[in-house]
């Protein structure tokens, strides 16, 4: 299904209002949430011409909380309800490092997607196309 861009942006728009000082969780392959990152309220921008919802408040820095290799993502309200989950597709990884094209890109300090306890983790974007 696709919508026309008027659907689309407005689509983004609650999405970006629901998403109002929410959670990214960044998750292993397993599912273990390996960091959490606050969302700003509003949490980003939609493109008027893309419809792409750009998240705001990046780059962020949080610690690790488990260990693992970063894969997926999901995104939970402020009442901590989930609102979408993230995995790779193909030509587009849901994690990345930087020059990667992922939806979410990370910089852990060793240019890898391997997160350890207590490592510190700079978020320097995140980003839903439509």
């Amino acid at each position: 299904m696709t919508f026309a861009l008027a659907g689309q942006i407005s689509r983004q728009t609650k999405s970006r209002d629901d998403l109002a000082d929410g959670t990214l969780q960044v998750l292993s392959a397993g599912g273990t949430v390996l960091f959490s990152v606050t969302l700003d309220d509003p949490a980003g921008t939609v493109s008027g011409t893309t419809a792409a919802l750009t998240f705001a408040g990046f780059p962020k820095v949080v610690s690790g909380a488990a260990a693992g290799t970063a894969a997926a993502a999901r995104w939970m309200t402020q009442a901590g309800t989930l609102y979408k989950t993230v995995s790779s597709e193909v030509g587009s990884p849901a994690v990345g490092i930087p020059g990667s094209g992922a939806k979410i890109v990370i910089d852990n300090g060793a240019g890898t997607l391997a997160i350890g306890v207590g490592d510190e983790i700079e978020v320097l974007a995140a980003a839903w196309g439509y």
